[in-house]
């Protein structure tokens, strides 16, 4: 009933939208003289839970139609300009992050679950915010919560061994057991909470959060704020009542920090918050934006971070050319993998750094980003009106352009001189004149645009790094893997995040010795 009720919104919303749009001459036309192809097709949209990947839609459009690294289409009949190649992006990165912001759509649903943090936020309200989040995610702080993730890794490990010494030949669906661990880390780091849900269960917080980012995910491309609606718009997709188990959660765990502040609690992301917060003065952030901070950390950190260990360990089990011996050879030679501290996950494994960063490249989670104008703007000397809408192709970019050693920008064929279109677990790799090989790190100055850009650049890039690091290390280190027979083709589908579209089943056979 509710899906109909939402149905049938959004088909008045197309009706209202195209009626306004025929009728209505507002900045939001097209620029007279417009030089860039259009897509003949109107796209309409994905239907809400399908395996169709929009990502992968525009990219074939931009093979088609984005030889002047600029289309336009129509996305549930709002006019984007879609931008493919290194040249035009880049004009519209310098304007972040005042004049080019996300789509007011996407901020108004997060804000509309509560997670109205760093993320969504924009203009003064992001600048204030950062000052208070980012300190709170720095190298500094990011040492203190290693041994946090790897408290959890061994517990994940410990887990699947218990199941594999009741069935040696047991396929393991990794998903679900990987998005709980992250969860569990984020609750450690974030308030000193252990939840453990990986090893006793209830992960009600993580099944709660995937339904409330699924909703936030409907309420973005639905081309009316149907969620708005007075008494009844909350209720429609049932995210009022998501949305208040996770905000009153959220603020029970932040009054309890300011009540009751302890040594443990000090090192954790909130406690750090708090820290910076009480030194901002005037700029100090309110609650709302401390839950809705929290909330986001939540969602989007755990989201991400476990779609990307999940298809780092399926690429592993996938491959056929020696990599994961070579993995393990790596992390054998480190001094102690148990105890190991941040730098030495950083400096001691080139390779499956490589691994990690080829993996958030070409099946990451963010291939495309949606933003819009609030000032008029130019690419290749056409003005663009303001409120315009636009869509970065992050990922095509690195697929077609190689990488130029006058600008350096573009992507490394490297150690292997692989296209750049193809995976590589070894693309970031380079070796020098006695044979050592070390880690390239691609970086957005070089067109690498997982963890944003310029100032938008996340500040949990180095969190989530070394949380995938130390999970990888602890899971290689106990077993090797493959994939269980006739596994289904994996491709990769869009929510919060684009994630894998099946869930990955491994086989894992205890390795006979293994070091500390």
């Amino acid at each position: 009933m509710i899906l109909l009720l939402i149905s049938l919104l959004l088909l008045a919303g197309v009706i209202f939208v195209e009626f306004n749009r025929k009728n209505n001459k507002t900045t939001k036309q097209p620029p007279k003289r417009n030089p860039w192809p259009k897509v003949p097709n109107v796209f309409i949209g994905i239907k809400l839970g399908s395996k169709a990947n929009i990502a992968d839609i525009l990219e074939g459009w931009a093979k088609q139609y984005g030889q002047q690294g600029v289309f336009e289409t129509r996305l549930l009949f709002q006019r984007f300009y879609v931008i493919c190649s290194e040249k035009a992006i880049s004009q519209l990165e310098q304007k972040r992050p005042y004049v080019i912001t996300r789509r007011k759509n996407l901020v108004s649903a997060f804000n509309s679950i509560g997670a109205n943090g760093l993320f969504s936020a924009e203009g003064d309200t992001w600048k204030k915010d950062r000052r208070i989040v980012a300190p709170s995610l720095n190298h500094k702080n990011v040492e203190k919560y290693v041994t946090k993730i790897q408290l959890v890794a061994g517990r994940l490990v410990e887990k699947w061994s218990k199941v594999i010494d009741k069935d040696p030949d047991i396929q393991i669906a990794i998903n679900d057991d990987i998005i709980l661990s992250a969860v569990d880390v984020i609750s450690l780091v974030a308030f000193a909470k252990d939840l453990n849900t990986v090893t006793h269960g209830g992960g009600e917080l993580s099944s709660v959060l995937a339904k409330l980012f699924e909703i936030m995910m409907i309420r973005t491309v639905m081309p009316i704020k149907y969620y708005k609606i007075p008494i009844i718009g909350q209720h429609l997709d049932g995210g009022k009542k998501l949305k208040k188990y996770v905000v009153d959660l959220m603020q029970n765990v932040v009054d309890d920090f300011k009540n009751n502040v302890s040594e443990d609690k000090s090192a954790t992301f909130l406690g750090r918050m708090i820290e910076f917060n009480n030194k901002t003065g005037d700029d100090s952030m309110s609650m709302e934006r401390f839950v809705g901070n929290l909330l986001t950390m939540f969602g989007a950190g755990s989201e991400t971070t476990a779609s990307t260990l999940t298809m780092c360990l399926y690429e592993i089990a996938n491959d056929t050319t020696g990599l994961q011996n070579e993995l393990y050879k790596e992390m054998s030679q480190m001094v102690s993998i148990v105890n190991a501290d941040l730098d030495a996950y950083f400096t001691c494994l080139p390779r499956l750094r490589s691994l990690v960063y080829e993996v958030l490249r070409l099946k990451g989670p963010t291939p495309i980003f949606g933003v819009e104008n609030v000032e008029p703007v130019e690419i290749n000397g056409v003005t663009i009106p303001t409120g315009s809408y636009f869509m970065f192709l992050h990922k095509y970019i690195t697929e077609v352009e190689s990488f130029d050693e006058t600008t350096g920008k573009g992507t490394r064929r490297g150690l292997l001189n692989t296209p750049i279109h193809e995976f590589c677990a070894r693309r970031c790799l380079k070796q020098d004149e006695d044979g050592q090989i070390s880690f390239v790190k691609p970086t957005y100055g070089t067109g690498f645009r997982t963890f944003g850009s310029g100032l938008r650049i996340c500040p949990g890039k180095e969190l989530a790094e070394v949380e995938i690091l130390v999970f990888l290390t602890f899971i290689l280190r106990e077993f090797e893997i493959s994939l269980s027979p006739n596994h289904p083709k994996i491709t990769m589908v869009t929510q919060l995040a684009q994630r894998a579209s099946e869930d990955i089943c491994l086989i894992m056979k205890k390795r006979k010795t293994k070091d500390s």
